[in-house]
């Protein structure tokens, strides 16, 4: 059985309260209660709010059936920067959450200025997973966004990250205005 999971990041879901976040923000669940936001006025507050109207962003229908192997093709990091990990330790590249492990790994480690915003899409399956980690409005002059997909594997025990490439989408003028794997201008 997959998960999809989609959240904004103002700080990280709690996947066992998807109505609730650690911080002030939103999360969004897709799957049975496809499309409902729960914004968080106080994140001290024990009371799950209430859930706003159906957001635009989570439009993506449920996934239900298993991964399959095309999911983790040549084909697919093909299209994508490989990101070399060797710099990276074990500890940084295994966890219990994949989603978790994109997050530390590749989000702002300090507050950005502008409209930034993360995102992650997960498929989390019983043996492998992929996370989509997406930055956009970078404070940057060439590049807007950057899509990082990262490749868990896990037999008995925590997730690894076994691959990570990255896709640009680079600022009016300077490259592709849709993703690809040209490096902006």
């Amino acid at each position: 059985m997959v998960s999809l999971w989609r959240c904004i990041f103002d700080g990280c879901c709690d996947r066992s309260l998807p109505k609730q976040r650690s911080a002030p923000g939103r999360c969004l669940l897709d799957g049975p209660a496809v499309g409902l936001e729960a914004p968080i006025a106080n994140a001290a507050s024990p009371e799950p709010v209430a859930p706003a109207s159906p957001s635009p962003i989570a439009e993506a229908p449920s996934v239900s059936t298993p991964l399959s192997e095309p999911l983790f093709s040549e084909a697919l990091r093909s299209e994508y920067n490989g990101i070399d990990l060797a710099g990276r330790s074990d500890d940084q590249r295994s966890g219990d959450d994949p989603e978790a492990i994109a997050q530390a790994l590749f989000g702002a480690q300090e507050a950005m200025e502008g409209n930034y915003r993360e995102s992650s899409e997960a498929e989390i399956g019983n043996e492998r997973s992929v996370v989509i980690f997406t930055q956009e409005n970078l404070p940057d002059d060439s590049v807007q966004a950057i899509r990082t997909r990262l490749e868990f594997f896990r037999v008995d025990g925590p997730w690894q990250l076994e691959w990570a490439g990255e896709q640009y989408r680079c600022q009016e003028g300077r490259g592709q205005q849709d993703w690809g794997k040209a490096l902006c201008s």
